[in-house]
């Protein structure tokens, strides 16, 4: 059973959450306290065949894990910063950000193609309106298909040489595939500048 000094980190159950709230719990452990990661199912997770933007709700991703840290059964959550909405609860602060990780889009391909040599009619999916926009306003004669799901499922399927893709290429957050991507293309920065908070996680917690 925690102790009275165990900090309780609420995470979401993705991989790539559970990366990210890894990195916060070591800090923490390297600083005296000792940390346990809770998972929490949110309504982004529970919903996968809808696009983000069309869900109805800000904080898709964050309301559940803020409840639990509100009704007192948690001590704090992780997020990524992009996915907090503007206004967050007054009960609320943002106890500390994480050092940024790389920042920038990556095109990955199965062939090493580039955003040059991508065929004419090539489609690309991305989970970003603002990735499609940009990469449209480089080569509009590319299809670009709105995507949902993990990164590293999207990923594994595309270069996956067993199943039939359904894209030809994936827009990515080169931060969430440091770990990941093989072949592939990064984005010039002049073409696809991030928006703020992509590739950064905070963590959350009860003011005092």
């Amino acid at each position: 059973m925690p102790s009275a000094t165990t900090v309780r980190l609420a995470t979401r159950g993705s991989d790539l959450a559970r990366q990210q709230a890894t990195t916060v719990k070591a800090t923490l452990d390297s600083r005296r306290r000792e940390v346990t990661l809770t998972e929490v199912d949110t309504r982004g997770d529970q919903i996968r065949d809808e696009l983000i933007h069309r869900l109805g709700k800000t904080g898709a991703f964050v309301r559940a894990l803020d409840e639990e840290v509100l009704n007192g059964d948690l001590d704090a959550a992780v997020h990524s910063l992009k996915d907090m909405p503007t206004e967050m609860p007054e009960k609320l602060v943002v106890a500390a950000v994480p050092e940024r990780a790389p920042s920038g889009d990556v095109l990955v391909t199965p062939d090493g193609s580039d955003i040059d040599t991508l065929p004419e009619g090539a489609v690309v999916g991305t989970s970003s309106l603002r990735r499609k926009a940009q990469l449209l306003a480089v080569r509009p004669n590319l299809e670009v298909v709105a995507l949902r799901g993990n990164v590293d499922t999207r990923v594994e399927k595309l270069l996956a040489p067993s199943l039939q893709r359904e894209h030809q290429a994936r827009l990515e957050a080169v931060g969430k595939l440091a770990e990941m991507v093989g072949d592939g293309e990064t984005a010039p920065d002049s073409k696809t500048e991030d928006a703020d908070g992509d590739d950064t996680e905070n963590a959350d917690s009860r003011r005092c």
